[in-house]
């Protein structure tokens, strides 16, 4: 019973929502033709019978239809099927990772390949913080040599152009608190 009430309760505020065209805001608004699919967390699979895209709860179209098939993975994180293989994207439509396969991929073997990415990614950024970490130490120093941090800097710049996926909030935190004790004992001199 609960499920079949989710799923009405789905479908009247899909319903109200879909329109065509744009908001005054120049948003891209979910056509009156186009399903909806799988819904997550406020998020609807919208497909226009022959790709699917992604809408928020307002109509908002955050990825348009451009997928062969796509599926939630997790509550933010989805799998789409392109011609050139499988693109992870997150609720706002920004590409996480790709990686190669057929449109008739399992989604839990996506999710093994999504994971097995994402801890590469959070491994490479997690050398990339470290690196950050030694650079606001190099620099805070009062006899910081400028070939030495310049060199720093360079190979992070480097590491960062080379890197895909996002940091975790975790690393975002760390970058943080190195910057402010570079701060910290900038001010202290």
């Amino acid at each position: 019973m609960a499920k079949i009430l989710k799923y009405l309760l789905t479908a009247m505020s899909l319903a109200a929502f879909c329109r065509c065209g744009t908001n005054d805001r120049g948003i891209e608004k979910v056509h009156e033709d186009w399903m909806s699919e799988d819904c997550m967390n406020g998020y609807c699979i919208v497909s226009d019978s022959l790709l699917s895209g992604l809408a928020d709860s307002q109509g908002n179209v955050l990825v348009s239809p451009t997928y062969g098939r796509l599926f939630f993975l997790t509550g933010d994180v989805l799998a789409g099927y392109e011609s050139s293989g499988w693109t992870f994207i997150d609720t706002n439509g920004r590409a996480l990772a790709e990686t190669g396969g057929n449109i008739d991929d399992e989604p839990d073997s996506l999710l093994a390949e999504y994971q097995k990415i994402r801890r590469r990614q959070d491994l490479a950024w997690d050398r990339i913080v470290a690196g950050y970490e030694t650079f606001c130490e190099a620099c805070a120093e009062p006899d910081a040599d400028a070939d030495d941090v310049q060199m720093l800097s360079d190979s992070l710049m480097r590491e960062i152009s080379m890197t895909e996926g996002i940091m975790s909030p975790q690393q975002r935190r760390r970058i943080e608190v190195a910057l402010d004790r570079y701060r910290e004992r900038r001010r202290a001199l």
